[in-house]
């Protein structure tokens, strides 16, 4: 168009040129130097068909506007072969791009789907988030892998029921690998979840490791568990932790997960620490089992208590022997206050001794 217009630039041909073409041909070289077969092919069957295209385009341009030689308009009877032979070429050239570009789509099409069957599978709230997946294109179908973080894990049968159901959806066989790394909770604010690890740990497992790794492992156990201040003594290959706030079922769960690993630990709390403040008008099965959390949970810390009863509780030398025979265990002082409800408060009566 700039050989047949002055409105245009003889310089845009040359950059029109370098786009199509460079690109292409670095392409191409980069697959070569990194011994990339299907890249360097790509590359440079783009260069060609690029090419092909200018050289076309070229040809009826030129044709159109009447530029041609005294030797090709004494052989008009060869122009409409010319123009055959010319779009030929180009379209022999853009079959395989054509048939990349419909491989190309339809592998995006059913990656989606894949990605949809993985998020519904384990993106589920308290229990499990699909953290990253790798889906490589196989002779049979794909080869999935997923990552979790879980808090429970999913059983052999689950897993396979996910897989039939991802193939059925895709339209093609799935060969599904699942890690999945246990965490201590998954969610935020509300939605928190303590639950016992019963996965094995990659990056939580503290067992027979090195000290860089065994502390790592710990460090993110107590980010897990919000766990701001704690201590960890090589020697000892123990934690003392210092949690702003307790939560006796919780600090447990996290204790058993450190021991799971090979490591002791135990809580330091301040004096007057409540661990337990409840109001109610009978000593139901939920008031028990709480309580009897508390209790494992100062036996396990060696912390001392003081339990508090109101003075004008119903029937309150049976529940001061149900006190005791739940903490008979620990050292627990009872003493009485004046409330006009039922009520039970527990605080730590001395800084506990560090085990």
């Amino acid at each position: 168009m700039s050989v047949v217009s002055e409105k245009i630039s003889k310089g845009v041909v040359g950059v029109a040129i370098s786009v199509a073409l460079m690109p292409p041909l670095c392409v191409g070289a980069f697959g070569l130097a990194t011994a990339q077969a299907s890249i360097a092919l790509g590359g440079f069957w783009m260069f060609f068909l690029n090419m092909a295209a200018i050289f076309v385009a070229a040809f009826a341009v030129l044709s159109l506007f009447g530029y041609s030689s005294y030797f090709e308009a004494r052989r008009q009877k060869h122009f409409g072969m010319r123009w055959i032979v010319s779009f030929g070429i180009l379209v022999l050239i853009s079959v395989p791009l054509i048939i990349s570009l419909k491989n190309a789509v339809l592998f995006k099409s059913e990656q989606n789907a894949i990605d949809e069957g993985l998020e519904k599978a384990f993106n589920k709230p308290a229990r499990s988030i699909l953290q990253k997946k790798t889906i490589e294109k196989s002779d049979n179908g794909y080869s999935v892998t997923a990552f979790l973080d879980t808090v429970k894990s999913y059983d052999t049968g689950y897993l396979k029921s996910v897989e039939k159901n991802i193939s059925e959806q895709v339209g093609a066989k799935i060969e599904l690998s699942v890690v999945q790394r246990g965490v201590l909770y998954i969610g935020n604010g509300e939605g928190k979840q303590f639950n016992l690890l019963d996965v094995l740990r990659q990056k939580t497992d503290v067992k027979a490791q090195p000290k860089e790794s065994k502390r790592g492992g710990i460090d993110m156990i107590m980010k897990f568990a919000e766990i701001k201040s704690y201590e960890y003594h090589d020697g000892s290959n123990s934690v003392i932790m210092k949690p702003s706030v307790v939560d006796a079922g919780a600090l447990l769960k996290i204790q058993k997960t450190l021991l799971e690993g090979g490591v002791k630990s135990s809580v330091d709390l301040p004096q007057n620490t409540e661990l337990f403040n409840a109001e109610f008008t009978n000593m139901d099965a939920d008031i028990v089992a709480k309580l009897i959390r508390v209790s494992d949970f100062a036996d396990e810390n060696a912390l001392s208590l003081n339990i508090i009863i109101s003075s004008k509780t119903n029937n309150r030398h049976k529940l001061e022997k149900t006190v005791q025979d739940i903490f008979g265990q620990n050292e627990i002082q009872i003493r009485h206050k004046n409330s006009k409800l039922q009520k039970i408060r527990i605080v730590v009566k001395e800084v506990n001794a560090t085990k």
